[in-house]
């Protein structure tokens, strides 16, 4: 019982009818005794009340009903993530998925309390895949209270690096360039690596294992898309293998076009070749190719992967049957907790729509990349005892971090800022309209010399 409550109990005896039956006998000497025992009845109450008195029974009475005194709950640690996106442009299809698996980690990490005492909250900006939004959107993103950057968008790391590594701010990518990511600074890649390391990477391991490979003669190889980093990057990674490896391949070009849907002219250039990169959308260019009655063996990444759904619309399964995809992650049929875990974040935030976006490609499967980043803000807000949070942490943080992934590790160093080393390779069963692995191991991930 507090000292207030005391007091009360105190007013509320004396003001008892017992206590003014005793006054009401009106005598001096009795109103003498009765102030006597007013004086001890409060010399009394007042000892309990501040805790003195070692034979007092609230001191010694174990069922003591004392109130506990409340203490109100600290205020969350809110981190704000400012996502750079697109909502209206020409990839808006592919960013919808993202942006929607965004959305349900961070729901996740806030419902389930993962982090206890941090919640998340998302900013947005639409880029409408315009690089003079960029830098606009960057700055409105971080005058609205953003802790970070992240995005989905191809180039913003090369435009934005001057400026966050100026600002210490940190900016998450999913798809990296050396412009952005080298020297190492603010600017992180989450879940994969540098295109032109993967296309490095692509022709080793069809040189060393494909079965479809000439032994008798260089392979011919080359490709078509859209004038944009993800696969420009890819050619520039395969035509530099060639170069160095002249007796395994000769490059027969990569073919940039600003955003067309007429490969003619393309199809034509590659008409002869053992192995071709398609563009992004490739399901037009794949059917055209068939059409023509040519036979090379298609090879993608995760840019092409992102648009399975239109080749299932448009039923090119048979026009990509054997087609290679290297990959940085686990894809929807194998066996992997974290898999696991994705298929029940989208059954469960999106029942109805479950079955289509995991038809539609690897969209949805960026929430492994966004666990990464999930993972080492826990180790940020730990290392900073939750009292201090801010991009300079997480930077700190974020050099030393490291994880697994299906037996694959994933993490960064001082150097290092792209989080994958290894891909693994899967191939296009058009009997099944899916793809599956040609092997369980993870290929080492070669870099450009």
């Amino acid at each position: 019982m507090n000292t207030e409550l005391k007091f009360i109990n105190l007013l509320v005896f004396i003001d008892s009818p017992y206590i003014f039956m005793k006054i009401d006998l009106g005598s001096t000497r009795k109103s003498a005794i009765l102030s006597l025992l007013l004086f001890v009845l409060t010399f009394v109450f007042v000892l309990a009340a501040c805790g003195g008195g070692e034979s007092s029974p609230a001191a010694t009475n174990d069922t003591d009903e004392t109130e506990p005194v409340l203490t109100p709950s600290p205020e969350p640690l809110v981190i704000t993530i400012g996502n750079l996106t697109d909502v209206t442009g020409p990839s808006a299809s592919a960013q919808e998925i993202i942006n929607l698996a965004l959305d349900d980690i961070i729901n996740y990490y806030n419902d389930e309390n993962v982090i206890p005492g941090v919640e998340f909250e998302l900013l947005n900006y639409d880029t409408r895949l315009d690089p003079s939004r960029y830098t606009v959107g960057y700055e409105w993103l971080m005058q609205n209270g953003a802790d970070f950057i992240l995005t989905g968008v191809p180039g913003v790391d090369a435009q934005l690096r001057d400026r966050v590594n100026e600002n210490k701010t940190l900016l998450m990518t999913l798809p990296p360039s050396k412009a952005g990511l080298i020297p190492a600074g603010y600017v992180f890649c989450l879940g994969t690596t540098f295109n032109d390391d993967i296309g490095y990477t692509v022709l080793k391991w069809i040189a060393e294992n494909d079965p479809d490979f000439p032994r008798d003669r260089p392979a011919k190889i080359g490709g078509a898309a859209w004038d944009e980093p993800n696969l420009q990057t890819f050619f520039s990674g395969a035509e530099q293998y060639c170069l160095d490896n002249p007796g395994q391949f000769d490059w027969e070009g990569g073919f940039l076009t600003d955003l067309t849907f007429d490969w003619d002219e393309q199809i034509e250039s590659l008409k002869d070749c053992d192995y071709v990169i398609p563009p992004q959308l490739m399901s037009h260019f794949a059917l055209a190719y068939q059409s023509e009655g040519y036979s090379a063996k298609f090879v993608g990444i995760e840019a092409q992967m992102a648009f399975l759904d239109m080749v299932d619309k448009s039923g090119a399964w048979g026009a990509i049957d054997d087609m290679l995809f290297f990959k940085t992650s686990p894809w929807w049929n194998d066996e992997s907790e974290h898999i696991d875990f994705i298929k029940e974040l989208l059954i469960k935030n999106h029942p109805e729509k479950a079955e289509s976006i995991m038809k539609s490609g690897s969209g949805y499967l960026g929430v492994l990349s966004m666990n990464i980043l999930f993972n080492f803000i826990e180790d940020t807000v730990a290392a900073g005892m939750a009292d201090r949070f801010d991009s300079q942490l997480i930077y700190e943080t974020a050099q030393s971090f490291s994880i697994d992934i299906d037996g694959a590790p994933h993490g960064f160093t001082d150097t290092k800022r792209t989080s994958a080393s290894y891909v693994r390779v899967y191939e296009i069963d058009a009997s099944r309209k899916d793809m599956f692995k040609v092997d369980s191991a993870w290929y080492p991930i070669s870099c450009l010399p």
